[in-house]
């Protein structure tokens, strides 16, 4: 549907997108993912969107959620500031090739992608993290490989052009379970990479005309808001509640795209 229409279905849409933009942002601030990867479809679904466009405008509100979310988890100190900058280096760059990878692809292999990625992602969410097992024991991350934390960045930012989901979704279980960071820790950091991926990715978006503005300043208002009150709802929960939260509401999601594929 074109941006600035004012009657019939587009007035549901200035009602939907900031609230579906909230829902994402919530989510976001919760874990330090899965707002991008439920904002894509309920755009797709909800607001009749197309997927190229739902990537493009899931991009934009995920960057400034993004930015929003991560300060009170910067206060809290739950930035691993050395892995983030890392990643947001190699991502950086890999968004504007994923940028222009999306424009080529057909949306059925976008949906397809998506789902793959998404069912990968909720399924390592299940299994208890190495602070999970050691008790009560304080856990220290051990030292990183470079190389690999480089190399998850450069993946982490190619979805993020490709799919404008935030790639949070990967990174949350990569940095819990390979690099063993805390969970809450994992979260925080993973809303800085994205912060610095998304711009990039945003910028790949704008240039190959997947972001239409209006829709995307609605959504992102909803965003921005909703990242708020999920970071504070995170410091509220276990951290083992969180996973699984975002395990269940990305599998409900993979779910519906699924029998849209197949139907």
């Amino acid at each position: 549907m074109p941006d600035g229409m004012l009657g019939g279905q587009s007035i549901y849409q200035f009602v939907s997108l900031p609230v579906i933009g909230a829902v994402g942002g919530i989510i976001a601030g919760m874990v330090g993912s899965g707002g991008g990867v439920l904002v894509v479809p309920l755009l797709v679904y909800l607001s009749g969107v197309g997927w190229e466009s739902a990537t493009g405008i899931s991009a934009a509100q995920y960057f400034f959620g993004a930015i929003s979310g991560v300060v009170p988890h910067w206060r809290r100190r739950n930035v691993h500031l050395r892995v983030g900058t890392a990643m947001m280096v190699a991502g950086v760059v890999s968004a504007q090739l994923g940028a222009l990878l999306s424009a080529a692809m057909p949306e059925w292999t976008l949906s397809l992608l998506y789902l793959l990625l998404a069912v990968v992602a909720a399924t390592s969410l299940l299994f208890p993290t190495r602070e999970e097992r050691a008790g009560a024991v304080a856990v220290e991350m051990p030292d990183a490989n470079w190389l690999f934390v480089g190399s998850m960045g450069t993946l982490v930012g190619l979805v993020d052009g490709i799919l404008g989901v935030g790639g949070g979704f990967m990174l949350v279980p990569l940095m819990v379970y390979v690099l063993q960071m805390a969970t809450r820790q994992a979260i925080g950091t993973s809303l800085f990479v994205i912060a610095g991926t998304m711009a990039s990715a945003v910028t790949g978006k704008l240039m190959q005309g997947q972001v239409p503005l209006l829709s995307s300043a609605l959504v992102t208002l909803g965003a921005v808001a909703g990242a708020q009150l999920g970071a504070r709802l995170s410091g509220r929960l276990r951290p083992s509640v969180l996973r699984r939260m975002l395990s269940v509401m990305i599998y409900m999601v993979c779910l519906r795209i699924l029998l849209d594929v197949l139907t």
